[in-house]
C-alpha cells in the first residue's frame, strides 16, 4: 500500500498490478535493458485518479459547510472500487464508489457520473435530504 499526503486528504493505494499496456511497456523496457516496474507505474496511476476524484468529493462536500470533510481517498484494486472516508457530524463514514463512475468523473466528467457521485456522497454524508428525486 502506497499513499501520499496531500491538500487535506490521504490517497492510498493497495493492490496496485499494471494494466495490460503497462506490463508490455515493461517487458520492452526490460528488453532493453531498462528495468521498469508496472506495479509501480499502476500505482502512480491510480494516485492521480484518487487525487482528482478527491478534489471532486471536496467539492461537493464544501457545500455542505465547515463539519464535513474529506479524509482519505482509497483504492481497493481487489473490488475495482474507490473508498472514501469523510468526517461528518454523524462521525466517520465510509462510501464505495464504483470504479466506472470513478472513471467517468475523472476522465470526461460526464454530467451522469458526476451526478452519481454526488449522490453517493450525499448519502454517506447522511444527506439524502438533497438528493434530487426524479419522477418514475
Amino acid at each position: 500500500m502506497s499513499s501520499t499526503g496531500g491538500q487535506d486528504f490521504v490517497v492510498a493505494v493497495k493492490g496496485a498490478v499494471g494494466s495490460e499496456q503497462e506490463w508490455k511497456q515493461a517487458l520492452a523496457a526490460e528488453a532493453s535493458g531498462k528495468a521498469t516496474d508496472p506495479g509501480t507505474q499502476a500505482e502512480e496511476r491510480l494516485r492521480a485518479r484518487g487525487r482528482t476524484l478527491g478534489e471532486k468529493v471536496q467539492e461537493i462536500l464544501l457545500g455542505l459547510g465547515d463539519q464535513y470533510r474529506l479524509l482519505a481517498v482509497i483504492w481497493e484494486g481487489f473490488r475495482a472500487r474507490w473508498l472514501v472516508r469523510i468526517q461528518s457530524p454523524r462521525g466517520v463514514s465510509e462510501i464505495p464508489i464504483p470504479a466506472e463512475v470513478a472513471d467517468g468523473v475523472v476522465e470526461s466528467e460526464g454530467m451522469d457520473d458526476t451526478e452519481r457521485l454526488k449522490n453517493l456522497v450525499l448519502f454517506g454524508a447522511g444527506r439524502q435530504d438533497l438528493i434530487f428525486k426524479r419522477n418514475a
